[in-house]
């Protein structure tokens, strides 16, 4: 494993290399951009900084001029008030000398009125014959009382009318109440004949079912169902009735509503008619007010031409009138002074809120200023985090090369431990060879040199020794050899020489990589164990999922057991009598269906009354609206008596002035007060019957909002019974959907019963087939951990990405790039284990695939021998229309874990 391992790393990091040194460039490319828009934003910064400061100045230019024009005003202000106050005194000094020439005048006045007397006794005659005129139009104006007196009768009239309006539609609301009570009746008349049909749909079901159960098989069933039936269910015939006697409610009540909205009509006709009597008796009254209005404009013009004689006197008098409101102005200039002053006061705490204001745009200019270095000293830390960062990669590259480099060492090892064996060998062969050359030479040196002794022998009588043979031997042999061998040895030790110098410099490589393999290995194993326990914690998930699945499985076999009995072979008929009981229920929905349509019908007719409805009140709400209109020109008509009130109550006013000089004019001015006390009166009649026409008004829009109010509410009853009508029908859809469900649940019970003789003869099939369903099972789990493994990869392969993308965005410390850049190396070896292990899956998952094609020729062999004695044994059994046999062996075939 180790050395499959070292064969692998090289090719990984080769391609991680390139992709980490673009990661760095990409890096380095951010950065250099951050840095651009970080001095962007300085310059930026720095240009707003001298836009506020000279902003500042400017603003400290204007305060100060500011300063200095309120000053001047200041000073403009004091010099008026001083020669204003000189002027109020000079007026005030003539005035005081005009009074006394006025007094001086009333003196000669009073002597003038004495003249005057005699032309008032005079006058008195004249006064006598406007008496007589008086009289007259006080005659004039009782018949204008008796007028108002059958007006205010017309007003009671129509008071009363509109009184009785009021009731009628209170007797109309009343009515619609009865109508909501009958509509309510109606409709639990509908639900009861609704649950008696349900109840007649149960009994008939239960009845055909006891039915099958006496003929053919037992069914099991509920206490609750044998208690809830009811005794004696109505028949179809009863309930036609019902619905007849319903429908017939339905359109008396129709008729009902009818008559009402012609009461309604009646009621609003009337209406109408006292709204236009009360238009003819306003028309009336405005012209008879404006008879009364000549009438006064002629009595104006009387007194007008007594008033020329005496506006003489009023001339002098408004002489000391106009005095004292030259005084009055003056008092006035003298508040709005003390007004300007107050001003001047105020725009001086407006000067110094300013100087607040650029106090604290100084300090927030000098909080910009910091921070402005700040950012200077962050981007200084951000050029040395980058510098740090280049010399980081620059380190994290030599890493690499050098990993790369023990890789290579490693391998280099290897080949050089063969190299080695295989000098080790060939050494050997040598030394035999050398061996065998050696005895070979040695043994025709001594033939050679005992031919030479055997020559000498005649030359020379000295004694040759064994020693001496020897060492001429030796002496010989050495000559010969020592050159090759010398040669030999040189090239073999600058062979080693070489191979050990680049063996050490890949060990020295693969040692720092093993380094960083083994951090990231660490943490690999962390998150390994991490998702070990994960693991762990599913698989007892699924337990438990397993678990309670055989608890609902066991549940429903008991049901199954407790719902259905022993039932005979053949069951024909019963079939037959279950699809008759289909057909049954089929007849019965379409008549429910029918019902519904009709109920349908009836609620949008009731819809089509609701909408005349809403067209009658929005017609009352338009009358309403018009009544609104007249009673805004009521007023507005008694806003104008108001008013020519106030005008005569200010000549009035004139005249009692005029009278206390005048006593003769005394008899003309109780008249005159006489009149606007009757037109007082005839005012406050006027408003007492504008204020029950209102109060009218305000009881008709009550009782209209009342009837809105409880119309809303009918429609809202309405609703509500459609959509319980709505659900009445969905209920019994999915009673008779459910019924039908039993049924069919029913017919596959008898199936399964039918098929259990056979089961019991099939048990050494399905032992063989759960064999297959464990080892596909096993096959199963070992795609599904080879899928978990491939996302496991997937994410860790997301997680690479996601680390790449925060190496772009960090820039914090070296730290923590170290740390990521050994969870990468860890994320690696991870990788290559789970290949590896993927591969032992893979291997396994062949296997088990060999194993199961196995398993299946036994399984059709196995088959081929039960088809033979199953055959005779279904010969005695009747097949079903419905059954086949193709979903029966898939519910066999199903594993235990999968039901």
């Amino acid at each position: 494993m180790v050395n499959i391992t070292l064969e692998e790393v090289p090719l990984g990091h080769s391609a991680q290399t390139s992709s980490r040194k673009r990661g760095a460039n990409e890096q380095t490319a951010t950065l250099q951009k951050r840095n651009k828009q970080l001095e962007e934003e300085n310059k930026q910064l720095s240009l707003s900084l001298d836009e506020l400061d000279s902003q500042h100045n400017l603003a400290m230019q204007n305060v100060l001029e500011l300063k200095t024009e309120l000053q001047e005003k200041l000073s403009a202000v004091t010099t008026s008030y001083e020669a204003l106050k000189k002027e109020h005194a000079d007026k005030f000094i003539n005035s005081e000398l005009e009074m006394a020439r006025l007094k001086k005048q009333l003196d000669s006045t009073m002597q003038q009125q004495k003249g005057l007397e005699s032309e008032n006794q005079q006058l008195q005659m004249q006064v006598t014959n406007y008496e007589a005129e008086v009289k007259k139009s006080i005659e004039d104006m009782a018949d204008l009382q008796a007028l108002l007196d059958k007006k205010t009768q017309d007003n009671v009239e129509l008071i009363e009318k509109v009184k009785s309006a009021g009731r009628l539609a209170d007797k109309s609301a009343d009515q619609l109440m009865e109508l909501q009570q009958r509509v309510d009746q109606l409709t639990k008349e509908l639900e009861d004949a609704k649950q008696v049909k349900e109840k007649k749909t149960s009994e008939s079901s239960t009845s055909s079912m006891g039915k099958h159960s006496d003929d053919e098989f037992i069914v099991v069933r509920d206490g609750d169902a044998n208690s809830s039936g009811p005794a004696t269910p109505p028949t179809k015939e009863e309930l036609k009735d019902k619905i007849v006697q319903l429908e017939n409610r339905v359109s008396e009540l129709t008729l009902e509503n009818g008559s009402l909205a012609l009461k309604l009509q009646d009621s609003e006709m009337e209406k109408q008619l006292a709204l236009t009597v009360m238009r003819e008796n306003v028309q009336e009254l405005r012209t008879r007010c404006e008879e009364t209005d000549t009438a006064l404009k002629l009595a104006r013009e009387e007194l007008e031409e007594q008033q020329e004689n005496l506006e003489s006197l009023k001339e002098k008098a408004a002489e000391a009138v106009i005095a004292q409101q030259q005084l009055k102005a003056l008092a006035e200039e003298k508040g709005k002074i003390e007004t300007e002053i107050l001003n001047m006061k105020e725009n001086l705490q407006n000067v110094l809120e300013l100087e607040k204001r650029l106090l604290f745009s100084e300090s927030e200019k000098e909080t910009l200023q910091i921070e402005l270095q700040r950012v200077r000293a962050t981007q200084e830390r951000i050029t040395e985090l980058e510098s740090k960062v280049q010399n980081l990669i620059v380190e994290n590259q030599q890493l690499r090369l050098n990993a790369e480099a023990e890789t290579e060492t490693q391998n280099y090892s290897a080949e050089l431990a063969e190299r080695i064996k295989s000098l080790n060998e060939e050494n050997e062969t040598l030394r035999a060879e050398i061996e065998s050359i050696a005895h070979s030479k040695f043994s025709e040196a001594i033939a050679e040199e005992k031919q030479e002794i055997t020559d000498l022998d005649a030359d020379d009588d000295e004694p040759l020794t064994v020693d001496k043979i020897k060492e001429l031997l030796s002496s010989h042999i050495k000559s010969k050899l020592t050159g090759e061998m010398e040669e030999a040895c040189r090239a073999v030790q600058e062979r080693i020489t070489r191979t050990v110098n680049e063996m050490e410099r890949k060990i020295s490589r693969l040692s720092e990589e093993l380094l960083d393999l083994q951090d990231s290995k660490l943490v690999w194993d962390h998150e390994k164990k991490t998702l070990e326990a994960d693991i762990s914690q599913y698989i007892l998930q699924c337990d438990e999922l397993m678990k309670n699945n055989e608890i609902l499985l066991n549940e429903l076999e008991n049901y199954k057991r407790n719902k259905l009995e022993t039932i005979q072979e053949h069951n024909e008929q019963s079939v037959m009598d279950l699809e008759a009981e289909l057909e049954e229920a089929s007849k019965m929905n379409e008549t429910l269906e029918q019902e519904y349509v009709e109920q349908k019908e009836k609620n949008e007719e009731l819809e089509r009354e609701k909408q005349t409805l809403t067209e009658q009140l929005r017609a009352a709400q338009t009358q309403c609206e018009e009544l609104r209109s007249a009673e805004k020109e009521l007023k507005i008509q008694l806003e104008t008596l108001e008013i020519e009130k106030g005008n005569m109550l200010f000549e009035l006013n004139e005249q009692k002035s005029l009278d206390s000089k005048q006593t003769d004019d005394d008899v003309l001015l109780k008249s005159a007060e006489e009149k606007c006390q009757n037109l007082e009166s005839q005012l406050a009649h006027l408003s007492k019957d504008h204020a029950d026409l209102v109060a009218a008004l305000q009881t008709q829009k009550t009782a209209l909002q009342e009837a809105i109010m409880k119309r809303e509410e009918a429609e809202k009853c309405l609703l509500e019974k459609d959509m319980l009508i709505k659900r009445l029908d969905e209920n019994l859809k999915e009673d008779l959907s459910s019924e039908m469900q039993k049924k069919l649940d029913n017919l596959t019970s008898l199936n399964h019963e039918l098929k259990q003789d056979l089961l019991a003869k099939d048990i050494v099939l399905e032992s063989q087939k759960k064999k297959l369903l464990q080892a596909q099972a096993n096959l199963n789990v070992s795609d599904g951990k080879v899928h978990e493994l491939e996302e496991l990869v997937a994410e860790k392969e997301k997680a690479l990405e996601t680390s790449r993308i925060l190496l772009d965005e960090s820039g914090k410390a070296k730290d923590e790039l170290s740390e990521k850049l050994r969870q990468q190396k860890v994320n690696l070896e991870q990788l290559k284990q789970l290949k590896q292990e993927k591969e032992t899956l893979l291997n396994e998952f062949e296997e088990l695939k060999k194993k199961c094609e196995a398993h299946s020729d036994e399984l059709k062999a196995l088959q081929e021998s039960a088809v033979t004695s199953t055959s005779n044994h279904a010969s005695a059994i009747t097949p079903l229309p419905n059954w086949k046999p193709s979903s029966w062996q898939q519910l066999n075939c199903r594993s235990p874990s999968q039901r």
